[in-house]
């Protein structure tokens, strides 16, 4: 019979014998808290690129009701409250790699300053 070795809990520290071979908190409330703060620590740390993605994405979402392509002035967009510094990926759209957030890709002219907006994919 093997000999049951004292394990320590990581949430709180306290000594226990485990019940089974891969017990690592000494209860079910320690596991969910310690996974719980660092899920919250995860969320805290890309908040500052999660939230400006998630309000470009509200934004055009509203600005594109009823279109899958638009064509808009740059000023336009920036007074609207759309950052051009934000993407979550690229698409390769006609040939070229274009920035986009979620299911919106952007053409950006910049000599004419405009932007073409196109909704693409299965969204």
């Amino acid at each position: 019979m093997k000999e049951v070795t004292r394990r320590t809990d990581p949430q709180t520290g306290e000594l226990f014998f485990p019940k089974r071979a891969n017990q690592k908190f000494a209860r079910p409330e320690n596991r969910i808290k310690f996974n719980n703060d660092a899920a919250n620590e995860l969320r805290r740390e890309r908040e500052h690129i999660n939230k400006p993605i998630h309000n470009a994405h509200v934004k055009l979402r509203k600005l594109m009701v009823g279109r899958n392509e638009a064509e808009f002035s740059i000023d336009f967009l920036r007074g609207y409250g759309l950052d051009f510094n934000v993407f979550n990926h690229y698409v390769l759209y006609n040939g070229i790699q274009r920035p986009a957030i979620f299911e919106f890709v952007f053409i950006i002219d910049k000599v004419n300053k405009e932007v073409k907006i196109i909704r693409h994919g299965r969204f």
